[in-house]
């Protein structure tokens, strides 16, 4: 018997010590991706002959615009209109068919842009009889290759880009904490067509083209690191006092830091190409001039103080390369390049331009045409004071 249990047990060791060519398998652990939960974006297509909702087709704006998700296009076919409203939902794409023109597309009512209605996008519409709303933190919107009436923004980083604009585009900065807006690649056509900015930061106005009869063509108050460049205007001169591009600082704001590079600005030789303002000593005025061609003005560049100073008005020197156009001077018929009027005793520098005579005949300071009269700006015809170092 033992013999015999000695025997089964060496029988089942062997079989579990017994070698196999069959390889162990192990199950690893591992973590496994979800499913992608993401929902693809849609178009709703808005077409005025639709007899009834279907589809992804709506006979009107606002029923599209109900079904839309953020993200979404709505895309306007010839006929259909956005009657106005107010638009509260995120990132959607508003847009009238790209085959034809903006004229097609009409708004035919006021549109308000809420603090939700962020990232939202308008291409190739017809706003030129209303006027758009974007409300404080309706922040990264964009208005595209249509026609534009009046746009009031209170929000940031707008892109209002290759447009036809036919009134008033104002942007106010609340706080002076927002800004970032660009205006660029439009063209201003009419008597209200004109840009407005105060308290932003780094707004753009650049390489837009002005073919209008309004008093001013771009105004920037208390604007802090404001570029203004490449643009083309040309100013009939129709309105009264016509003004290129004025640039203010006043007590209400955090102070002026602006450029105005590469411009070509015309007033028909009635009005000022570049005012400068400065009616405070509360903050501080910085304006960088470079490379502008200041022909065809009354007078090219007019510097007003507060009796004490303009600010810093660089029209070069002090790595400013100068390069401003006033070649188109020649004296002797009124017109003015630069005057400088009543900011007490200042230097004004104006260094490196191009002069189309003695700088000293077409210039007005405490000595040079320091009571020359100048049409049409009864502010240019004050005392010369100062003094411009060309």
């Amino acid at each position: 018997m033992k013999r015999l249990l000695s025997h089964l047990v060496a029988r089942v060791k062997e079989s579990w010590n017994r070698p196999t060519s069959r390889p162990q398998r192990f199950t690893q652990l591992k973590l496994e991706g979800l499913e992608d939960r993401l929902v693809p974006s849609t178009t709703e297509y808005v077409n005025p002959a639709a007899l009834f909702n279907f589809n992804n087709v709506y006979g009107d704006f606002w029923s599209a615009y109900n079904a839309a998700q953020p993200g979404d296009t709505i895309q306007l076919e010839p006929g259909a209109t956005i009657a106005g409203g107010t638009i509260n939902k995120p990132g959607l794409t508003i847009r009238g068919d790209p085959g034809y023109s903006a004229n097609n597309y009409t708004v035919t009512g006021n549109v308000e842009v809420t603090q939700n209605g962020f990232l939202t996008n308008f291409k190739n519409l017809d706003f030129g009889q209303n006027t758009l709303t974007l409300d404080a933190n309706a922040d990264v919107v964009g208005v595209e290759y249509s026609l534009v009436g009046q746009i009031n923004s209170y929000a940031n980083d707008a892109l209002i880009y290759g447009n036809t604009v036919q009134g008033m585009l104002t942007f106010h900065s609340l706080g002076g904490n927002g800004g970032g807006n660009n205006v660029s690649g439009n063209t201003f056509v009419g008597i209200d067509a004109q840009v407005s900015m105060e308290n932003g930061i780094n707004d753009a106005v650049n390489n837009n083209t002005f073919q209008v009869t309004s008093n001013t063509d771009i105004f920037l108050a208390d604007e802090q690191g404001a570029v203004v460049a490449n643009n083309q205007i040309y100013n009939t001169g129709d309105a009264p006092d016509p003004y290129g591009i004025v640039v203010s600082n006043d007590q209400n704001g955090q102070g002026t830091n602006v450029q105005i590079v590469g411009n070509v600005i015309q007033t028909g030789n009635l009005g000022v190409g570049l005012v400068t303002y400065n009616s405070t000593e509360s903050t501080s005025m910085n304006v960088w001039v470079q490379g502008n061609n200041f022909g065809g003005n009354a007078i090219g560049v007019l510097i007003v103080g507060d009796g004490i100073s303009p600010g810093n008005i660089n029209l070069g020197v002090y790595g400013n390369p100068g390069g401003n156009d006033f070649s188109d001077y020649q004296g002797g018929d009124g017109r003015l390049a630069i005057a400088v009027v009543d900011p007490a005793d200042t230097i004004v520098w104006a260094q490196n331009n191009t002069w189309g005579t003695n700088p000293g005949d077409v210039v007005k300071d405490s000595t040079f045409n320091t009571c020359q009269q100048i049409a049409p700006s009864s502010v240019a015809n004050q005392i010369g004071t100062g003094d411009i170092l060309f």
